[in-house]
């Protein structure tokens, strides 16, 4: 799936709730965002130009920039050089072999983070299928394992997560939300 943009966006959607993106964009709001493994920076349709996205994946962001979408050939590990309010990771921590690190320096960055991040709910027995249809080939050498959902919210919850939301299939955790 990560070696075909087209069919990346064909599959994606399917994968996830229905509603994630439009939550997601309620979220945010107007604010500046940059999302981090953007893919092919589908979640830039539902922001009003306040949307930047960054991947390794050079087709696939050539391929959402030809769909006018703004976004950068990128490590996630240089969040830091983009200017946003709001750290905004789908679907990516999965991919991380030290995802609980990345987190934490993403929290400790003091702007908003909105992660977005599937849960298990299939059979192990297809945790092989899943993990070679999911392997991006970058971040994960092909050893992908989707949270449990339990695993989720006690990570999220340990790094003191501002808020915590449940939808479908994924949890949405909100980290350093300004207090108004």
């Amino acid at each position: 799936m990560y070696y075909s943009p087209k069919l990346y966006e064909l599959v994606i959607p399917m994968l996830h709730p229905r509603g994630r993106y439009a939550k997601i964009a309620e979220l945010v709001g107007e604010r500046k965002v940059l999302e981090l493994g953007c893919g092919t920076g589908g979640m830039a349709d539902h922001f009003n130009g306040n949307y930047t996205g960054i991947d390794l994946n050079e087709d696939f962001v050539n391929y959402g920039k030809r769909r006018g979408r703004n976004l950068a050939v990128a490590d996630i590990g240089d969040f830091d050089k983009f200017d946003c309010e709001v750290l905004l990771v789908c679907d990516l921590l999965h991919h991380l072999p030290h995802h609980g690190k990345f987190l934490e320096r993403l929290i400790g960055s003091g702007k908003e983070v909105i992660v977005s991040e599937p849960f298990r709910r299939f059979p192990s027995f297809l945790d092989p299928v899943v993990a070679a249809l999911d392997s991006d080939g970058i971040n994960d050498q092909g050893k992908v394992r989707w949270f449990e959902h339990g695993t989720l919210l006690q990570e999220f919850s340990s790094k003191r997560a501002d808020e915590i939301i449940g939808l479908d299939s994924s949890v949405i955790a909100i980290f350093n939300r300004k207090k108004n």
